[in-house]
């Protein structure tokens, strides 16, 4: 069975559940009510590839799931698919040793715009199913 063109499942409930949760974290870090640096092994290479990688995903998703919806609606899903996954980017970025957070200061400014250009990606360059074939 396949989910029918703007019907929203528990899946949208689970991935934005996800990332409420790492903003979450992210803002307690930032209280400085919990300390997680140190609690990885982060190089910048790996965190321009989780950006990278979420970017996309997270454009390819809006596109395919926010299919059929009507624009109020469809703006709604845009922002929380757009905003959503930045939040594990600044948790993997808050869990890497203090010493790298230090060295690359703006290192989360430069993931968030490699995040926001994979977004971007596949929403202006949309692929046609049928082309694939």
């Amino acid at each position: 069975m396949g989910v029918a063109p703007g019907e929203v499942t528990r899946f949208e409930t689970l991935w934005f559940g996800f990332f409420l949760a790492c903003w979450t974290v992210d803002l307690l870090v930032f209280l400085r009510v919990v300390t997680v640096a140190g609690s990885l092994t982060l190089s910048l290479y790996g965190l321009y590839s989780a950006a990278m990688s979420l970017g996309w995903l997270g454009g390819f998703l809006y596109m395919r799931r926010s299919r059929g919806l009507p624009d109020p609606l469809r703006r709604r899903v845009f922002w929380l698919y757009l905003a959503g996954p930045p939040g594990l980017i600044y948790l993997l970025r808050n869990l890497a040793t203090f010493e790298v957070q230090q060295q690359a200061p703006l290192a989360i400014l430069y993931a968030f715009g490699v995040y926001s250009i994979f977004f971007w990606v596949p929403i202006k360059f949309p692929v046609d199913p049928g082309r694939l074939r």
